[in-house]
């Protein structure tokens, strides 16, 4: 019994370790995604950019300052592709930015706004960029401030995909996490819980054996002679459910806590298959944001899981320990 409790101790210390870590990881990792600031566009890079996607380019400075003189705009891009259109601009200060970028907000594109039907919203601010994004029925709206830059685009919803992927190129585009009004999206957090998933299948295969031992002391069986038994039942039975069946049904008579061992048994047997689940699921559908948002619950409750691994052991070997000086 010594041995199978010292094995418990080293087992609750990887395992404790190894949530620290990957936690640790992918923590730092959303946090690196959304602190770091970004890059203005200078308006020569920009016009540039434009022209190569096949956008007609043109400066507007001079009229646009007339015609609204209080904007404190120093360079203007207008850009167009059918019915798509970007608006890059360069403001004086950033006061000027960030009051443009709420003008266009509010005015600018209200007649989408009042028009259409919404379907998916983003909005917020990280480190020195603003964004906001709106999906409708019809159409595509993307404004991003970044410093004293303002980038402002729309375009008919089946034009989507080709409008985000010129301002990629700008460096105008933000994908978030999620917020108050369902918008998912990220490509950072898919790539984030691929990696959580993955290194939560090796913890939670691992944390079988702290149940397995556990269920060894509930049956007052020592390790070797359950292993002994399993490998007996693997030499009698034709298949994995005929063995595994045969093995519960000794359990069950060997211990007179049965509702405990039928929870320890269900621990051990499943205990790592939502992990595997949800990993399939991430790879299988890594470029469709509008499941982020089931992988984030899911995430959740298999980090709930393991905690609980971690306490529930941890308060069994503290007992043990107590009841043994």
């Amino acid at each position: 019994m010594l041995r199978e409790e010292f094995n418990a101790k080293t087992y609750i210390g990887k395992i404790l370790i190894a949530c620290v870590l990957v936690w640790g990881f992918v923590g730092l990792f959303m946090y690196q995604t959304v602190s770091n600031p970004k890059t203005a566009l200078n308006d020569t890079d920009a016009y540039d950019m434009l022209s190569e996607q096949g956008y007609f380019a043109s400066f507007f400075a001079m009229s646009y300052n007339a015609e609204y003189p209080d904007t404190k705009i120093s360079r203007h891009i207008s850009a167009a592709d059918g019915a798509s259109s970007i608006d890059y601009m360069i403001f004086e200060d950033t006061k000027s930015a960030a009051d443009k970028y709420d003008s266009a907000l509010n005015e600018d594109f209200s007649w989408i706004f009042k028009n259409d039907e919404k379907r998916l919203e983003s909005s917020g601010s990280k480190g020195n960029f603003r964004y906001y994004k709106l999906e409708t029925d019809k159409h595509y709206v993307h404004i991003m401030r970044i410093e004293n830059t303002l980038v402002t685009a729309s375009s008919p919803i089946e034009g989507k995909n080709e409008i985000v992927s010129v301002l990629d190129k700008l460096g105008y585009n933000y994908d978030v996490l999620s917020d108050k009004t369902g918008y998912i999206g990220s490509k950072q957090f898919t790539n984030a819980a691929m990696i959580f998933f993955a290194v939560s299948l090796l913890i939670c295969f691992f944390s079988r054996k702290l149940y397995f031992i556990k269920l060894c002391e509930v049956c007052g069986k020592d390790l070797s002679e359950v292993k002994y038994k399993m490998a007996e039942f693997l030499e009698t039975s034709r298949s994995v459910a005929a063995r595994t069946a045969s093995f519960e049904e000794w359990i069950y008579r060997e211990t007179t806590e049965k509702i405990k061992a039928k929870k320890l048994m269900f621990m051990y047997n499943y205990s790592a298959f939502p992990s595997l689940v949800f990993l399939i699921l991430t790879i299988c559908f890594r470029n469709n944001g509008a499941y982020n948002g089931i992988l984030f619950a899911a995430a959740v409750l298999i980090s709930a899981l393991m905690i609980y691994t971690v306490i529930f052991f941890v308060k069994n070997y503290l007992i043990r320990f107590i009841k043994n000086r």
